[in-house]
């Protein structure tokens, strides 16, 4: 009977050491939750989303144009870090090298786009570079662009029928370097890191 005070004395030590054990990884855990969620947090305060636009009729200038235009429709800038387009068997990242593969007059070159005796029956076409730079909220780039003009009417309209076969894909970070590889059409593809611009159409985006 001497050992039953001791043996009381033991136990009760043995109970308060289980529950600061167990009050402890509570805390922990409660601590766990909370800084996951504060990271939640800043990662959709810091959130970009990638919208990509094609249209025939500036709103603007009330004028028939075409256009392709890159919109981030999310909540925190977007580090651009690469665009391509396709159209059929032509990948690229240059929008003369789609329009050339498109809609070039017969018997033209790509050259046809850009020199300035063909200037007016092509159009003036705006372009804008989309690799390495940054997309703040709600800004938008224009891929490519122009009007339609009485001498461009044969171009602009094979463009105007053709472009809504033109695919684009674009892998984009936002400032926490949580990136995304996007076909524009599906929800955007998270990834470790952006691949090569080449590589863009090899990677499977799953269908929403």
């Amino acid at each position: 009977m001497e050992n039953a005070p001791k043996l009381r004395s033991d136990r009760l030590n043995l109970v308060v050491a289980a529950c600061a054990i167990a009050i402890s990884l509570a805390s922990f855990y409660v601590a766990y939750l909370q800084a996951d969620a504060e990271e939640k947090q800043v990662k959709a305060s810091t959130w970009p989303f990638l919208q990509l636009s094609s249209s025939n009729y500036d709103v603007t200038s009330e004028k028939e144009a075409i256009s392709l235009k890159i919109e981030n429709a999310g909540v925190g800038p977007a580090m651009m870090h690469g665009f391509s387009m396709t159209y059929k068997d032509t990948v690229s990242q240059n929008a003369y090298d789609i329009l050339a593969a498109c809609c070039l007059p017969e018997g033209e070159t790509k050259r046809w786009l850009t020199a300035p005796e063909s200037r007016e029956q092509a159009g003036f076409i705006v372009t804008s570079s989309t690799s390495r730079r940054i997309i703040p909220v709600q800004d938008v780039v224009t891929v490519v662009a122009f009007d339609k003009t009485e001498k461009n009417l044969d171009f602009w309209n094979r463009v105007n029928n053709e472009r809504w076969r033109v695919k684009a894909r674009s892998c984009y970070c936002s400032l926490l370097e949580d990136c995304y590889l996007t076909n524009f059409e599906a929800d955007p593809l998270p990834v470790k890191q952006c691949p090569a611009v080449k590589d863009y159409w090899a990677v499977e985006i799953p269908e929403q």
